[in-house]
């Protein structure tokens, strides 16, 4: 038996979506290995440098340090942005491509009951707010 994979892509609205999904994964993927580095970096950076008696320097911000860890996730999403409107507008000319109803149109009609659970009948007990 065959068990059917969400990436196999069977439509063109498929592929497209499939596309865009791994090219976020990879920018996704980056950008944790970038933090787990700096991490990781800074947990043996303060494990070697650390002397047991002594308080580590006191700063107060860093406005280069700032402005780039604001900017640089900004460029990230401009650029994951160009891409993702690129599929959006295929995917909307793919979706719709006539407006005009056809002619074996078929309609569909639901009903539903809100909260059935919560029915005087069903419910074991009458209690205050039952009545």
């Amino acid at each position: 038996m065959v068990t059917p994979s969400i990436l196999d892509t069977a439509s063109p609205n498929a592929r497209e979506i499939s596309d865009l999904f791994w090219l976020v994964l990879g920018f996704s993927v980056f950008v944790m290995a970038v933090v787990v580095l700096f991490v990781v970096a800074g947990i043996i950076g303060g494990i070697r440098d650390r002397e047991l008696d002594k308080e580590p320097p006191q700063t107060h911000g860093n406005l280069k340090l700032e402005i780039a860890w604001t900017v640089i996730p900004l460029i990230i999403l401009a650029i994951l942005l160009i891409p993702t409107l690129d599929a959006i507008y295929r995917l909307d000319g793919f979706a719709a491509p006539d407006s005009r109803p056809s002619k074996s149109t078929s309609s569909v009609s639901s009903s539903g009951e809100r909260w059935p659970m919560l029915r005087r009948e069903s419910l074991p007990l009458t209690s205050w707010w039952c009545r």
